[in-house]
């Protein structure tokens, strides 16, 4: 593989890292038959590795969005949220 390749490969790689935290997190919320989501956050897992890379290395656990549960939300910060205004 030349460079280019392999630098177009790492890219490649970084960008499903990130969309596929984003699906899992999304899909950590997500109701109902989720089976065929889940196989697809499996399947791009899987890729990162076959290509060689770390998706830990690519996008690090402390780089990464999380989910914060309601209640331990700051009631003015939720209230805002609901209300459809941007955050300060």
């Amino acid at each position: 593989m030349t460079q280019q390749h392999s630098d177009l490969t790492e890219r490649l790689c970084r960008s499903l890292a990130s969309h596929l935290v984003e699906s899992e997190l999304t899909l950590s919320c997500a109701e109902g038959d989720l089976s065929e989501w889940r196989k697809e956050c499996d399947d791009a897992r899987a890729l990162i590795a076959e290509a060689g890379f770390d998706i830990d290395v690519l996008y690090p656990v402390e780089d990464r969005p999380v989910v914060t549960p309601e209640d331990e939300m700051d009631p003015d910060l939720l209230a805002e949220i609901r209300s459809g205004k941007k955050p300060q």
